[in-house]
């Protein structure tokens, strides 16, 4: 076990890609509910009270739909399985990562101390990482270039919040 968690912090680091994690359909289903648990603790610090449970659903959907549409088109579809765990081993990692600096972030409109500066600082790095790291994973997965699967990452996560914006408008970030 230490050593699959040595192998997604490999991955967050950029020193190898989903094709070195194990084919593995446990694994994968591990990870997925692993990305889904911290998901739904760190989406607790941002949504109201106006909770919809169709949310998550949606969000497992485009995780699960978009890496497989994707490695489908490229014509690799037997990469998916290792394309998914990497996406939400890492995502899960990423996410632990931030969420600590989450809570020491004070809402909008809040002036930010010396020490709330700099743990918002870290968290912008964080969170700017996650794309490369995604963007990584898709780099290996697709055979493009690192830029274009970073670019692919950033511009994957837009349309995500449009969509995300339109199905649930009542549900905004607090």
């Amino acid at each position: 076990m230490l050593q699959l968690l040595n192998r997604f912090v490999d991955l967050c680091l950029l020193r190898c890609g989903p094709q070195h994690l194990p084919r593995s359909i446990g694994l994968m289903l591990f990870s997925v509910f692993a990305y889904v648990i911290v998901g739904r603790i760190y989406s607790a610090f941002f949504v109201t009270a106006q909770y919809s449970p169709l949310r998550p659903v949606f969000s497992l959907l485009v995780l699960v739909g978009v890496p497989y549409a994707l490695v489908a088109a490229r014509g690799f579809p037997e990469r998916f399985v290792q394309t998914l765990t990497a996406l939400a081993g890492t995502g899960c990692l990423l996410s632990l990562a931030i969420l600590p600096m989450v809570g020491a972030i004070p809402g909008e409109n809040v002036a930010l101390s010396g020490i709330q500066e700099i743990v918002y600082v870290a968290f912008l790095a964080l969170y700017f990482w996650a794309f490369v790291v995604e963007g990584s994973i898709y780099r290996h997965a697709l055979n493009i270039p690192l830029p274009l699967g970073i670019a692919l990452s950033v511009l994957l996560t837009i349309a995500f919040m449009f969509v995300d914006s339109m199905l649930f408008p009542n549900l905004q970030a607090s």
